[in-house]
Parts: C-alpha cells; structure tokens; sequence
C-alpha cells in the first residue's frame, strides 16, 4: 500500500528512542513532527528526540505560565500548583521554577477570568 509523503515515519526518529515501550512516545512525536505543531512532554528521552527532530518542545511550566498568561488561573493558584509538583519530587529547572515562584508570590501577573471561580 502507498502512502502520502506526510503520512511516511522517519525511521531515524525509530532509532533515536529506546525500543523499550515507547511505541506511544514515538507516536506522538512523529504527530506532533508530521503536524508542525509543539509536542507537550516531561520526559527527558522525548525532549531530546524531538529536539533532534526539529519539534518545539512545551513542558510543565509553560503550562503553568499560559494558564497564568492567559488569567485562567490566579498567580497564587500557580504558584501553590508549581510548589505541590516539586514536592512531589518532579525534577523541573530549579533556576525557572524559582523565578516563577517569585514573580507569582509577587502577584505581578493577571488575575484569573470570573468564570474560572
């Protein structure tokens, strides 16, 4: 069976990822690659495969600062959200995650829409 161009896997994307159950990973990368859109991960493996593939990487904390960017949740709520995920042992840039910490304690940033509650 012939495939469209845009439907073909590039197998170097088979070869870069570990073979060891990451069926779905190499999935959603070769979406996120074959769609030109950002792929939304935290595994460190994924990152760096999608990065040689030339797919934007998006993590947590930019999650994090679209939600507060985009006053879907206050900086306070953000803020408590962050401390919650590194005390759970989630390993993020510490450098980063302290800044937001910072700016969020700071209530410099937009307060969520109304009806977000």
């Amino acid at each position: 069976m012939d495939l469209p161009d845009r439907c073909v896997v590039d197998s170097n994307i088979w070869m870069d990822l570990d073979a060891g159950g990451l069926l779905s990973a190499v999935f959603v990368l070769t979406s996120a690659k074959t769609l030109g859109v950002p792929l939304l991960t935290g595994d460190a493996a994924l990152r760096k495969a999608a990065e040689e593939n030339g797919v934007t990487v998006k993590g947590t904390l930019w999650v994090l600062d679209v939600l507060v960017d985009e006053a879907f949740v206050s900086s306070f709520q953000a803020k408590e959200a962050l401390t919650q995920i590194l005390e759970k042992g989630r390993r993020l840039p510490m450098v980063e995650c302290q800044s937001r910490l910072i700016l969020w304690q700071s209530g410099q940033v937009k307060e969520p829409l109304a009806v977000w509650g």
